[in-house]
Formats: C-alpha cells, sequence, structure tokens
C-alpha cells in the first residue's frame, strides 16, 4: 500500500489548509498559518457534524490540544491528535483562488468519488422503477444509527417512519432527527438522496433496492453508512 502523504494547499492570504479523513472515517478542516519559527492551528473542525438548524459545524476536535508546533512536529501531531498517519508534506497552490467554502466542497466531492451506495428493504408494486414501500437502518456521517421507512401515497412519496433508534429515551419512545424537514416529497431516487443526504447527515450517491427478503429489517444492524 503506498504511504499517503499530507497535502497542504497554499491560500492566497498564504496559509496552508487541508482535509484530512481520519483513520475512523471523520473528516475535518485543518488551515495552519506559519510563523517565524513554528506553525499555529488557526481553524479545524469536523466537516461531518453540524450544528442543529445554523448549518455551522461543530468547534475542533477535543484531542487536538497542541495548537503550535514546529514544521517537523506538525505529523506526530496530526497522527497523535486528529488519528490519522501521514509519512511526508507536500505543499502545492493548486485551488489558492478559492474560497474556504468553495475548497471544502471541492475537496469532498472528490472524496466521493466511489459508489456509496443507500440500500433499501423494499417490497410492493413498482413506480417508475421504485418499490412502493422501501425501508433502511443506517449510519449517519456522525454515526448515529437512524431507520427511515417510505412510502408511495396518492402520487408523492411519503416518509411514514423516520428516528434514531442506536439509543433509548425516557420521555420519548421515537425520537425524529431534528433536521428532518421533509414529508412529502417527488418519488425518484434523486428526491431520496437529497432527503437523506442533506437532512439526515449522509453522502450516499446510488440506491440498491433488495426485495428478495434476504435482509431483516427488524435486526438493528445498519445496512449501510460509515461504521
Amino acid at each position: 500500500m503506498k504511504k499517503q502523504q499530507l497535502i497542504l494547499h497554499k491560500t492566497e492570504s498564504g496559509n496552508y489548509r487541508s482535509v484530512i479523513k481520519t483513520k475512523h472515517g471523520r473528516l475535518i478542516y485543518l488551515e495552519i498559518r506559519e510563523g517565524k519559527n513554528s506553525l499555529s492551528v488557526i481553524n479545524c473542525f469536523y466537516l461531518d457534524r453540524i450544528r442543529s438548524g445554523s448549518g455551522e459545524y461543530y468547534s475542533s476536535p477535543q484531542k487536538l490540544v497542541t495548537r503550535e508546533f514546529s514544521y517537523n512536529e506538525m505529523l506526530d501531531v496530526i497522527a497523535s491528535e486528529l488519528d490519522r498517519k501521514y509519512f511526508g508534506v507536500e505543499i502545492t497552490d493548486k485551488f489558492a483562488d478559492l474560497t474556504n467554502d468553495e475548497f471544502i466542497e471541492l475537496q469532498l466531492k472528490a472524496m466521493q468519488r466511489k459508489y456509496n451506495f443507500l440500500i433499501f428493504v423494499a417490497e410492493g408494486e413498482l413506480i417508475d422503477g421504485i418499490p412502493s414501500v422501501i425501508k433502511t437502518r443506517f449510519k449517519n456521517r456522525i454515526h448515529r444509527g437512524i431507520y427511515l421507512e417510505m412510502q408511495y401515497r396518492n402520487g408523492k412519496g411519503v416518509i411514514t417512519d423516520c428516528h434514531y433508534y442506536d439509543r433509548k429515551y425516557k420521555e420519548r419512545s421515537k425520537v425524529v432527527p431534528e433536521m428532518l424537514s421533509s414529508v412529502f416529497f417527488e418519488y425518484n431516487r434523486q428526491a431520496i438522496l437529497h432527503i437523506v443526504n442533506n437532512e439526515l447527515n449522509t453522502a450516499f450517491n446510488h440506491i440498491i433496492f433488495v426485495t428478495d427478503g434476504s435482509l431483516d429489517i427488524d435486526n438493528e444492524i445498519a445496512l449501510c453508512g460509515n461504521i
């Protein structure tokens, strides 16, 4: 296996930035400023954890306690405090003219150039190639377990059930993910992916329907998603 290097992208202001995927699958944005004798972390936050309602990213990983270090210490800090081992550094001025939001979007799209299947247990008649009842369990990008059930009714798709299943709550038996706002939608693959990715915090790019009874939806095991 090829030993991977940390790619630092230089910004127009002279800082360096990168998107890091940790060995446990978390995505982190890191921005560093170069001083006279040291490097300083000026921005570091998870890209797969967003505050409810505001759309803002959460603050830096709690294990990151070293925010100033020498160039030679940088990879050791990233390995021990950001959960990712690199074997060298590559510096490039490519994408220097992009804003941080544009840079992050570009890096995330590049990381998603692979199949990431959203798997549904399905039954019923086909509506433009989609069974009329579809159910799934998945882990989202912050590793929450979510049960989702959708059906086709009166010309529209309807979310009939959506709740966290990985925790027990005293006050309510079912807690709906706070970012879910859709109830009715166009019953097609694109609309389904849009809801699941944007409102339930996932990054699926293809859908598979399983209709042969080989998957047990009542078993509380995620069928897909980040593990």
